[in-house]
Protein backbone atom coordinates (compact mmCIF):
# COMPACT_ATOMS: atom_id res chain seq x y z
CA UNK A 1 0.00 0.00 0.00
CA UNK A 2 1.57 3.28 -1.09
CA UNK A 3 1.01 6.39 -2.92
CA UNK A 4 2.21 6.86 -6.62
CA UNK A 5 5.42 8.17 -5.84
CA UNK A 6 6.02 5.78 -3.68
CA UNK A 7 5.35 2.82 -5.97
CA UNK A 8 7.49 4.36 -8.45
CA UNK A 9 10.12 5.12 -5.92
CA UNK A 10 9.73 1.23 -5.14
CA UNK A 11 10.65 0.75 -8.89
CA UNK A 12 13.40 2.80 -9.75
CA UNK A 13 15.10 1.96 -6.42
CA UNK A 14 15.17 -2.01 -8.04
CA UNK A 15 16.35 -0.49 -11.79
CA UNK A 16 18.63 1.45 -9.81
CA UNK A 17 20.39 -1.83 -8.06
CA UNK A 18 20.03 -4.02 -11.40
CA UNK A 19 21.52 -1.76 -13.64
CA UNK A 20 24.12 0.19 -12.01
CA UNK A 21 21.92 3.22 -11.36
CA UNK A 22 20.90 6.54 -13.06
CA UNK A 23 17.28 6.14 -12.56
CA UNK A 24 15.20 8.33 -11.60
CA UNK A 25 11.13 9.81 -10.79
CA UNK A 26 9.89 12.08 -13.44
CA UNK A 27 6.70 14.16 -13.20
CA UNK A 28 4.36 11.94 -11.23
CA UNK A 29 0.13 12.17 -10.31
CA UNK A 30 -0.74 13.01 -6.96
CA UNK A 31 -3.28 10.43 -5.52
CA UNK A 32 -4.29 8.46 -2.12
CA UNK A 33 -2.50 5.34 -1.16
CA UNK A 34 -3.17 2.22 -2.92
CA UNK A 35 -2.69 -1.83 -2.66
CA UNK A 36 -0.67 -3.27 -5.66
CA UNK A 37 0.27 -6.80 -5.33
CA UNK A 38 3.41 -7.09 -7.25
CA UNK A 39 4.46 -10.88 -7.69
CA UNK A 40 7.44 -12.14 -10.10
CA UNK A 41 6.39 -9.33 -12.45
CA UNK A 42 8.93 -7.42 -14.22
CA UNK A 43 9.96 -3.89 -13.61
CA UNK A 44 7.50 -3.00 -17.31
CA UNK A 45 4.69 -5.28 -15.78
CA UNK A 46 5.19 -3.62 -12.73
CA UNK A 47 4.87 -0.02 -14.83
CA UNK A 48 2.01 -1.09 -16.34
CA UNK A 49 0.18 -2.45 -13.44
CA UNK A 50 1.24 0.84 -11.49
CA UNK A 51 -0.57 2.66 -14.01
CA UNK A 52 -3.68 0.74 -14.71
CA UNK A 53 -4.47 0.80 -10.83
CA UNK A 54 -3.79 4.69 -11.03
CA UNK A 55 -6.29 5.17 -14.35
CA UNK A 56 -3.69 7.26 -15.60
CA UNK A 57 -0.60 6.36 -18.42
CA UNK A 58 3.90 6.66 -17.92
CA UNK A 59 6.56 7.38 -19.86
CA UNK A 60 10.41 7.05 -19.91
CA UNK A 61 12.70 9.19 -21.40
CA UNK A 62 16.46 8.54 -20.73
CA UNK A 63 16.49 6.74 -17.16
CA UNK A 64 13.19 9.27 -16.22
CA UNK A 65 10.18 7.47 -15.45
CA UNK A 66 7.35 9.57 -15.52
CA UNK A 67 3.53 8.36 -13.96
CA UNK A 68 1.16 10.66 -15.49
CA UNK A 69 -1.40 12.17 -18.64
CA UNK A 70 1.45 11.86 -21.64
CA UNK A 71 0.60 14.49 -23.94
CA UNK A 72 2.37 15.91 -26.67
CA UNK A 73 2.24 18.67 -29.30
CA UNK A 74 -0.09 20.31 -27.32
CA UNK A 75 0.75 23.37 -28.38
CA UNK A 76 1.03 22.57 -31.81
CA UNK A 77 -0.63 19.97 -32.88
CA UNK A 78 -0.57 17.82 -35.49
CA UNK A 79 -3.13 18.45 -38.38
CA UNK A 80 -4.45 15.80 -39.72
CA UNK A 81 -4.96 15.66 -43.59
CA UNK A 82 -8.05 16.07 -45.38
CA UNK A 83 -9.54 15.10 -48.89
Amino acid sequence: TATPREHLQLLVNVLNERSGGGWTIGDCITEPERLISYDHNSCWEALAKLAEEFKTEWEITGKRISLRKVEHNKKQPLRLWER
